[in-house]
């Protein structure tokens, strides 16, 4: 059976650059989509990304709109 490759596990200082990343994209480029971040953030995992914006949206912090098969 072949291992499964996990995600990255980032230290809580990568986690912060991360989150003030995406601040500063969100801030520069409003209503872009959540599949155009991840270009600006090739260094970062996809789905660090996603899981951080979900919990943004969920604390109120952003809004997100679903658009196809993005937000």
């Amino acid at each position: 059976m072949e291992a499964v490759p996990s995600r990255p596990t980032y230290t809580p200082a990568e986690n912060k650059k991360l989150k003030n990343d995406l601040k500063k994209i969100i801030a520069d480029h409003p209503g872009l989509l959540q599949t155009e971040i991840y270009k600006h953030l090739p260094e970062y995992d996809r789905s660090e990304i996603s899981n951080v914006l979900y919990w943004w949206e969920k604390s109120g912090k952003i809004r997100r709109e679903k658009s196809g098969r993005t937000y």
